[in-house]
């Protein structure tokens, strides 16, 4: 979600809203985000079926990108956007199907596999 739909930092500054419903969101942000990431995402009406959010406080780019992985690999979805290459790039290599994209530094989307 963060580099994704939303700049990194806060405040949460719009980036890409989608035009059309959202499978699933899948984010490294903490559970106890939820009530203000549901309604940031109401705000922008940003329509989606599931959020997922971590429910441990974690920094490590490894545990957040596991968790990714482990919803991304029981969904239906097909595409993965990830906003850090480094995550990115790792997913990638551990996802059973899809395509996984991230941002150039121009924010131009680009295919990792």
């Amino acid at each position: 979600m963060d580099g994704v739909l939303c700049k990194d930092k806060e405040p949460l500054v719009p980036l890409n809203l989608p035009p059309y419903p959202i499978e699933d969101i899948i984010t490294g942000r903490n559970e106890r985000y939820r009530k203000t990431t549901e309604i940031w995402l109401a705000k922008y009406k940003i329509e989606y079926k599931n959020l997922y959010m971590l429910d441990i406080e974690s920094y490590d780019w490894q545990i957040i990108a596991k968790f990714k992985i482990k919803i991304f690999n029981n969904s239906n979805a097909n595409i993965f956007i990830e906003s850090d290459k480094k995550q990115a790039e790792y997913i990638a290599s551990c996802a059973l199907k899809g395509k996984i994209f991230t941002f150039s530094q121009e924010g131009d989307l680009i295919l990792i596999r």
